[in-house]
């Protein structure tokens, strides 16, 4: 993704400090849009990209679940193997829902389709979970 294509303008400073996570989520977006050959427009600040391909356009806002943040501390680690089913059941239950849930909410509350370059089309809320140890492994994805 170009630097010219930060709309925010705080790309490189959050990729290299507290927005690691969301900003490699974004790059990872970016890479599966331009894959599926969507045509991405990033010239506003929200949502995230505008997608464009075979005549039609959709919204596309980021989102990440994120530990909270310690200076200097990457908590990411491979999935407790030893908790059994249920605990594993329990975990993606009650927590990964509401660690997922909190971060959805606060972007409905932003009202995106309201926007001028939104309403009337399509707004889709991609999330990724970056909460916790394993919180990547596709196994136990959400």
């Amino acid at each position: 993704m170009p630097i010219s294509d930060d709309p925010d303008g705080n790309f490189v400073e959050q990729f290299q400090t507290t927005g690691f996570d969301a900003r490699t989520f974004e790059l990872f977006l970016v890479a599966m849009f331009r894959e599926a050959g969507h045509a991405i427009d990033r010239r506003h600040r929200r949502p995230d990209f505008t997608l464009q391909r075979d005549g039609h356009t959709a919204c596309v806002e980021a989102v990440t679940a994120n530990p909270p943040y310690q200076a200097g501390i990457r908590p990411y680690q491979h999935f407790p193997h030893d908790r059994s089913d249920v605990d594993e059941q329990a975990y993606l239950q009650d927590e990964v829902v509401i660690r997922l849930g909190s971060p959805l909410l606060s972007k409905l509350k932003m009202k995106y389709w309201e926007l001028p370059q939104v309403k009337g089309r399509p707004l889709i809320f991609a999330i990724q979970s970056f909460h916790a140890d394993g919180a990547l492994n596709p196994q136990f994805a959400a």
